[in-house]
């Protein structure tokens, strides 16, 4: 099911990967450098990639690296998060919602970027979501320093 949703097989990731704790080790100094820098990490259901992270980080012994990223983590934005969604439905006029219902990746895109139904159209693919997400996020950020009427 996997390799159907993300088109990439084992025999791709043995033949054509990189070693896990490699990847890891590369996007934890990257991870380390955006936090240096100000910035945050930003992911759609970020408590839930996060730990997926830091328990590969752990299993192949990083285990600095994992208690490190767990901080930076928590000081990262979740797409996902109630109150995120909320204030993006109240933003867009969409009144009425419980602030508990969360909305998807593709429903927050729709949202925030009604013109990008290209993006929408390619949903699930691993490469398609990323560029929504990167997406939603700048628009985020635009909105929230947008000034107050």
């Amino acid at each position: 099911a996997a390799t159907a949703l993300h088109r990439i097989s084992m025999e791709m990731a043995e033949t054509d990967g990189i070693a896990l704790k490699q990847v890891l080790a590369e996007f934890f100094s990257e991870a380390v450098g955006v936090d240096n820098a100000g910035g945050r990490v930003v992911a759609h259901n970020l408590p839930f990639d996060a730990q997926l992270i830091e328990n590969e980080m752990r299993r192949t012994g990083m285990l600095e690296e994992a208690d490190a990223w767990a901080a930076i983590v928590k000081r990262g934005l979740c797409t996902m998060d109630p109150r995120t969604t909320h204030w993006v439905r109240n933003t867009a006029g969409l009144d009425g919602v419980p602030m508990m219902v969360r909305m998807g990746l593709k429903d927050l895109s729709a949202t925030l970027l009604p013109n990008q139904l290209a993006l929408r159209k390619q949903h699930h693919d691993a490469g398609s979501d990323a560029g929504m997400h990167w997406f939603v996020a700048r628009e985020l950020k635009r909105l929230a320093n947008a000034p107050i009427d």
